[in-house]
C-alpha cells in the first residue's frame, strides 16, 4: 500500500516492484480506467475487487457502487440515504434508485467503510476518505 500512486491498481506496483514493467515511469501509460475515475473510484474498484453482494450479479454490483463513489467524490459535503436516491432517481448501473440503494449501494458502502475508503457517520452521511 505504501507503493501505491494514485490510480494505480495493486497489479501495477506488483509490477513496478518486481520489475515486471519495463517502460520508464514517465512515459507508461496510465490505466484504461484511470483517465476518466477519480482516484476514490480506483480505491473503491480495489476495495471491492473480491466483495460478493447477496441479492446481485457481483461486477454489476460493483460498478453500480463505484458509479455512486464517484459521485460522492464530486459532493462537497457528506451524503444520506436520500441524496443517493434523488442522485440516482433515473437509475444507476440498470439498477433502480430503491434497489441500488437496498441491494447494491449501502451494502457495498458499509465494505468500503470497513476498507477505509469511504467514512460514515451516523445521521451525517458518506463522504469519500481523502488520502492524505
Amino acid at each position: 500500500m505504501t507503493q501505491k500512486r494514485p490510480g494505480d491498481s495493486h497489479n501495477d506496483v506488483l509490477r513496478r516492484e518486481l520489475g515486471l514493467d519495463d517502460s520508464p515511469p514517465l512515459e507508461r501509460p496510465e490505466r484504461a480506467d484511470s483517465a476518466r475515475e477519480s482516484g476514490a473510484v480506483s480505491h473503491a474498484r480495489d476495495a471491492l475487487a473480491d466483495w460478493d453482494p447477496a441479492d446481485a450479479d457481483s461486477q454489476k454490483a460493483r460498478r453500480a457502487v463505484c458509479e455512486v463513489v464517484g459521485w460522492l467524490a464530486q459532493q462537497d459535503a457528506p451524503q444520506q440515504r436520500a441524496d443517493v436516491l434523488a442522485w440516482a432517481d433515473g437509475g444507476v448501473g440498470g439498477y433502480a434508485a430503491s434497489t441500488l440503494w437496498d441491494k447494491v449501494a449501502q451494502p457495498g458502502l458499509r465494505e468500503l467503510v470497513e476498507a477505509g475508503v469511504v467514512e460514515h457517520r451516523r445521521n451525517v452521511g458518506y463522504e469519500i476518505v481523502e488520502e492524505e
